[in-house]
């Protein structure tokens, strides 16, 4: 691996994609890999489970993101957090439209997509309510 390009090879083995379900794909899953199941600010699902799951996997310098469809395996690696956060920006900007299942305000253009879209789902990124008067 360089510094600044690692590649698939790179990743810890992911598991082998025979299996019944993509549930039992991601109750394999080991070495740093994990399952992400939502996705932007306000947590919208990532994927369509158990057809469509992503997984990433963090390490300094190479970080891994694999897109699960019904048994295939697509895999590739990032030398940065934020380059392998905007590649699964793109990619569940994909499966929204296709399953119509995200944002109510989701542009028909990657390039359009807004902070809010963007990014891992964490409760800090939600808004929160205005403390009442009483």
């Amino acid at each position: 691996m360089t510094a600044s390009s690692p590649t698939a090879q790179d990743l810890p083995a992911l598991p082998d994609n025979v299996w019944y379900s993509g549930y039992d794909w991601i109750g394999a899953l080991r070495s740093g890999w994990d399952a992400v199941s939502s996705w932007g600010r306000s947590g919208w699902d990532l994927g369509c489970w158990p057809l469509v799951i992503v997984a990433h996997y963090d390490r300094p310098g190479c970080y891994g993101l694999c897109l699960y469809v019904e048994g295939d395996l697509d895999i590739s690696a990032y030398p940065t957090r934020e380059a392998r956060d905007q590649a699964t920006d793109r990619l569940a900007a994909y499966y929204w439209r296709y399953y119509q299942h995200g944002p109510t305000d989701l542009p028909a253009s990657d390039g359009d997509l807004q902070p809010h879209h963007r990014g891992p789902f964490s409760w800090s990124r939600c808004p929160q309510p205005e403390a009442g008067n009483g």
